[in-house]
């Protein structure tokens, strides 16, 4: 087994265009991936990194406060006109801003946490093994997780009704 049945074991779908950019990526700056610009914490979640995906949500969460307070205080706004006037404009900088940036890093950490991944599989190779069982470990490993980002969806969607019938 070699390092690149490993690698295209661990990408699984879109093999062709990751193991490409894993290559690129490791001796180029960033590259943009709409992809995680688009569908953001949900890209993350379908790509497993499920600590990431949790770090980025609170960073946004930090960043809306952040910009809400500077808003708020800063420009002396009384709390009526920034909830009638500042929401939707914070709201707007933040996604601006996550997009922007989840496009420009989203590879960049897939393919950091890719590496570890890897590299970690391939230090612990279980020699007594078959190929098919360690492949089958690493594709378990990477891949893409469907049933976590519909739950997630799901919860959203029900969240929203909720608050719908709530006000």
């Amino acid at each position: 087994m070699d390092r690149e049945q490993i690698i295209k074991a661990y990408f699984q779908t879109n093999h062709k265009y990751y193991f490409d950019r894993f290559n690129k990526n490791n001796n180029s700056g960033l590259i943009f991936n709409i992809w995680p610009a688009l569908f953001g914490l949900l890209w993350f979640v379908y790509r497993k990194m499920y600590k990431q995906a949790f770090m980025i949500f609170i960073s946004m969460i930090l960043l809306q406060i952040i910009v809400g307070f500077v808003i708020l205080y800063g420009f002396n706004v009384s709390f009526d006109e920034y909830n009638k006037s500042y929401r939707l404009l914070i709201s707007g900088i933040v996604y601006i801003t996550s997009f922007i940036t989840l496009g420009l890093i989203g590879n960049k950490i897939y393919f950091y946490k890719a590496k570890i991944a890897i590299n970690d599989f391939i230090s612990k190779l279980d020699l007594d093994k078959t190929d098919d069982s360690r492949l089958a470990i690493i594709r378990n490993k990477g891949g893409v997780d469907y049933k976590t980002v519909i739950v997630i969806v799901v919860i959203f969607i029900l969240i929203n009704i909720i608050m719908t019938i709530i006000k």
